[in-house]
């Protein structure tokens, strides 16, 4: 729930030595609830079950302690009540831990804050610290660590257990304090100010008791203003203050700075937005397709002028074609009574027989002192548009060609990505909902206009927080509103069993309701079928009964000796030779699946290099991957944050060379080698389409070869790609070279 709009906080305050108290509920667990667990603390539980307990044999101090007993790979955790807090504040956390038959190279044993908006939602996390693991049992220890409050953070809560681990932990003796004796917070869940608004929220973290006259002085962009308040001396103490704002829009920067005694106690700002007095965002659905009949679109005007703005105001909603001329209208008016700013205007419309083409929403509001006006663009368009289906050989159909998928995560250059021949775009951040928030349509609409337009088509995250909450209505809303659009290739849900996010009850409520909405468009899967540490046997991944096409991660470089990280997409490996992933090789489905390729620099490690690129893209194609995800965009670590280090240029030449190609690896395979012999792991596939034959070879080791490729099922002269080389096939094969990971594409005619 960390917004990118630069909000932050800056706290100031005299300087004193102020007694910090314990934030922390109930720190000891010495106070039970009627549930049996300690007040003032809950139970947060991801996925496998654990049983969690008071223990009164077994204590750091007191009378008891907490404890947690996991027979599987958990996520657990007790929860504190919420405690406020202002961003800026660094908190410091500590508590006392022991633990038993916890393994000591799986998960964490940890302690977490949680922060949360103003409206008490959120999900984001950070870690305080995590107890020693020298061995599966320990003796109490003490861990702590300092977090400063993020953004449009309000409050935090202390969690305690799990994670990704299992045994038993106790703890006891939990503290909390904050590193300030004030601070101030404004209180808005979002960044948007706006004249409609009765005031601006601030809340008073009043930690050292203050009681009397004070002072809020306020400046928002170039308007400012001072207020005289009263310190009532309460912990947290809420005021409303009137927003000096002017006409001012776009972004604008808020200062409120708290004075007493003509000094200042605290200083809060936060980097604000102002939307234009009227918008329309995306209408539902953003397209029509012809076919469907008379269109039925539906949306909401966001009106937030100023009340005086409102005077004998009308507002008029009407769409014209490309050519200006009207096909439909909708009006209100203060004098009837259904006009009224800071509020969404809901409209519905009708239009009987819609001609394919561009159509544009206007709105217009007129007052006695004011005029604004929005538009949103509205299409019609043919079904073949807005449809993706699977051919035979299950790859994706699209307005009647096939797609060779290749694409990379959350990637965003998309002019770049067009160019180098990437087909699919995908996004996380663009497209993510934050349930209790405003979804942000148009940013999700601007990405699908900007792929479509970059010849890239889009797998689109569902709202995976709004299915984990049950908000069933919003999600099939998100789908009604996104259905028709020619930029959308298929949905997309990831990580939400393998995480322990969803239950197998909501994937299978959200695949059924994606179909419902929208049976034009297929649901893939990045997912396991079970929580992933439950896994074991990979080749078993898949729920076929949930998913259309699926995918999973495969990160195996450097090829060095390691264990299984499963979320990192790493499997066992005892060697430096290049080994295919089981869920793909030995796949239990016979849905599509692609392969999710390293693009990212791992943690402590290193990005691939560009020999490494090309031997894993041949060698999944050579697997049978049937499309090609590049894991690197905008993500931690990901290429397109240092895109000199990443190869960035590399991969578009790579990129490249795969689409100038795509015709042969949607074609049939006539052969497939998966080692030419028992010693040089050298894998081959030849594949025959109607413009030639492609044979592609991978040296899979460390070492180079020199190597006899076998007789295959083709022959003739060969351009080997990339190399300003050619070579013949005969019937007794070809004698060939390959450096350390090599990889020769030959491309016959």
């Amino acid at each position: 729930m960390r917004l990118t709009s630069g909000m932050f906080v800056l706290l100031f305050f005299a300087t004193f030595t102020f007694a910090q108290s314990n934030l922390a509920p109930n720190p000891g667990f010495e106070t039970t609830g009627d549930n049996g667990l300690p007040a003032s603390w809950d139970t947060v539980m991801i996925g496998n079950p654990v049983q969690f307990a008071v223990d009164t044999q077994i204590k750091h101090s007191g009378k008891q302690s907490i404890r947690i007993t996991a027979a599987d790979s958990a996520r657990a955790y007790f929860r504190s009540t919420m405690i406020p807090v202002s961003p800026g504040e660094k908190v410091h956390a500590g508590a006392w831990v022991k633990f038993k038959d916890v393994p000591e190279k799986m998960g964490t044993v940890i302690l977490i804050a949680e922060w949360l908006g103003p409206d008490g939602r959120g999900s984001d996390v950070a870690k305080f610290d995590v107890a020693k693991r020298p061995g599966t049992s320990s003796d109490w220890q003490y861990i702590d660590g300092t977090q400063a409050v993020p953004e449009n953070v309000a409050f935090m809560r202390i969690r305690l257990g799990f994670s990704y681990s299992q045994g038993t932990c106790w703890w006891d003796d939990v503290s909390a304090s904050v590193d300030v004796p004030a601070s101030i917070r404004i209180d808005l869940p979002t960044p948007r100010v706006t004249p409609a608004m009765p005031g601006l929220p601030l809340v008073i973290l009043n930690r050292q008791g203050f009681k009397g006259p004070a002072k809020i002085s306020l400046k928002i962009g170039k308007d400012s203003a001072d207020f005289d308040i009263q310190l009532s001396g309460e912990p947290l103490q809420k005021i409303t203050v009137p927003l000096p704002l002017g006409r001012q829009t776009g972004k604008v920067a808020i200062a409120a700075t708290l004075i007493r005694s003509g000094k200042s106690i605290a200083t809060a700002t936060f980097a604000s937005l102002v939307p234009p007095p009227l918008v329309i965002p995306p209408v539902l659905p953003t397209h029509w397709c012809v076919e469907d009949g008379a269109a039925k679109i539906s949306g909401a005007i966001d009106l937030s002028a100023a009340p005086a703005d409102l005077d004998q105001a009308t507002l008029t909603l009407r769409v014209v074609s490309s050519t200006g001329i009207p096909i439909a209208s909708q009006k209100w008016s203060v004098d009837q009574g259904n006009l009224a700013t800071g509020r969404l205007i809901p409209f519905d419309l009708t239009i009987p027989g819609p001609k394919v083409g561009d159509y544009k929403i206007l709105g217009e509001l007129k007052g006695k002192q004011a005029n604004f006006s929005a538009e949103q663009t509205w299409g019609v368009i043919p079904r073949r548009m807005a449809k993706t289906t699977l051919n035979a050989a299950g790859f994706p159909v699209h307005d009647g060609k096939a797609i060779w998928p290749m694409g990379i995560f959350n990637g965003g250059r998309f002019k770049e990505q067009g160019d180098a021949g990437f087909t699919v775009s995908h996004a996380y951040n663009a497209v993510r909902i934050t349930p209790g928030r405003d979804p942000e349509d148009q940013r999700a609409k601007d990405f699908l206009d900007q792929s479509y337009a970059n010849h890239q088509l889009a797998l689109f995250m569902v709202p995976l927080k709004l299915a984990a909450e049950g908000d069933w209505d919003g999600f099939r809303r998100r789908i009604r509103l996104f259905k028709n659009h020619p930029g959308l290739l298929a949905w997309d849900e990831e990580e939400g069993l393998a995480r322990g996010d969803w239950t197998e009850q909501i994937r299978q409520k959200a695949f059924q309701i994606v179909h419902e909405e929208d049976p034009n468009h297929p649901f893939m899967v990045g997912d396991s079928r079970d929580i992933i540490t439950k896994m074991g046997d990979r080749s078993n991944f898949f729920d076929n009964s949930t998913m259309d096409l699926g995918m999973w991660w495969w990160y195996p470089y450097p090829l060095i000796g390691r264990g299984v990280n499963d979320l990192e997409g790493e499997e066992a490996s005892a060697s430096t030779t290049l080994e295919p992933p089981t869920f793909l090789v030995q796949r239990n489905t016979t849905k599509p699946v692609w392969t999710a390729l390293q693009a990212y620099e791992k943690k402590g490690s290193r990005y691939p290099t560009p020999v490494e690129y090309r031997q894993q893209a041949y060698y999944g194609i050579i697997e049978g991957a049937q499309g090609l995800m590049w894991y690197g965009g905008g993500v931690t670590g990901g290429m397109h944050t240092k895109l000199k280090e990443g190869h960035w240029d590399y991969v578009q030449k790579l990129v490249t060379e795969l689409k100038s190609l795509d015709w042969a690896w949607m074609s049939p395979t006539l052969q497939q080698i998966e080692q030419v012999s028992k010693d040089i792991p050298v894998s081959l596939i030849v594949k025959k389409g109607s413009r030639g034959t492609v044979i592609v070879a991978v040296n899979r080791g460390v070492k180079p070869v020199d190597v006899n490729l076998p007789a295959l099922k083709a022959t003739g002269s060969a351009d080997v790609m990339g190399e300003s080389r050619h070579v013949m096939f005969t019937a007794s094969g070809l004698h060939e070279h390959f450096d350390s990971y090599g990889t020769h594409v030959y491309l016959i005619h």
